[in-house]
């Protein structure tokens, strides 16, 4: 295995050893539970993701097209649900008016 192929199993040991923190950081926060329940979401679904690059790269998965509709699909997923629910909501104008 070239260290190229060794990096989507990097990123996700690092997502899982790095879960707990997370976790306990998210529910320590003063964060809404809407928030916090996005936070693991987008979490979940960066490690799926990375997932589906480590089936890719070991050849699990043998038709590429299938491969690259479940990554544009889940990104787009990810990143709509990201602009959704974790939206700074400002109380007022932008500052300096």
């Amino acid at each position: 295995m070239s260290p190229w192929e060794a990096v989507p199993f990097i990123l996700i040991g690092v997502l899982v050893v790095l879960l707990p923190v997370g976790v306990i950081g998210v529910f320590a926060s003063r964060l809404q539970e809407r928030q916090k329940t996005a936070f693991l979401v987008l979490y979940a679904g960066a490690v799926i993701l990375l997932g589906i690059v480590a089936a890719d790269v070991t050849g699990v998965v043998s038709h590429r097209p299938v491969v690259d509709l479940a990554l544009v699909v889940g990104g787009l997923a990810v990143g709509v649900y990201a602009g959704l629910f974790l939206r700074n909501h400002r109380k007022s104008g932008p500052p300096g008016r």
